[in-house]
């Protein structure tokens, strides 16, 4: 039996703040970040990248503050650290990658589902720095595409 992983995305639409908590082989990784206009494409290519084996490693900046991440492809594992500038700021998650892969696609396609039910989605494609504009949603179709394609 595999294990079950979740994912919730949490998506401010009028400030840009995205957070995005994986739960999964006991763990809980909580991704957050100020500009998710900027993130998000840059997460959906390094994951789509870890996920064919074309990349290994990959530091992704959190934006809004000097909080980073290091993400490593070991294998069929992520290995994901989150380093935060104050004391103890040093967090370090193991997890299938498939299953975590899977499990933010899972995620996200359920945050923009939901805000569509909510009539509160909107694509502003005109609106450079917007968490769900053109740029953010086809990131995400791409990566949803090889998941399908490599599933």
């Amino acid at each position: 039996m595999s294990p079950v992983y979740k994912c919730v995305v949490n998506i401010d639409q009028e400030y840009g703040d995205i957070q995005i908590n994986v739960s999964g082989d006991g763990q809980i990784f909580i991704f957050l970040s100020d500009l998710g206009s900027l993130i998000l494409p840059q997460l959906f290519s390094e994951l789509s990248s870890f996920y064919q084996e074309k990349t290994s490693r990959a530091r992704l900046e959190s934006y809004g503050n000097s909080d980073f991440y290091t993400l490593i492809r070991d294998s069929k594992k992520i290995r994901i650290e989150h380093v935060r500038h104050h004391p103890g700021g040093r967090d370090i998650y193991t997890f299938d990658l498939k299953n975590f892969v899977v499990a933010i696609d899972k995620g996200f396609n359920k945050a923009l589902e939901n805000l569509c039910d909510k009539n509160n989605f909107t694509l502003k494609s005109k609106e450079k720095f917007h968490p769900l504009g053109e740029d953010v949603v086809n990131a995400y179709h791409h990566y949803s595409q090889i998941l399908k394609r490599k599933v």
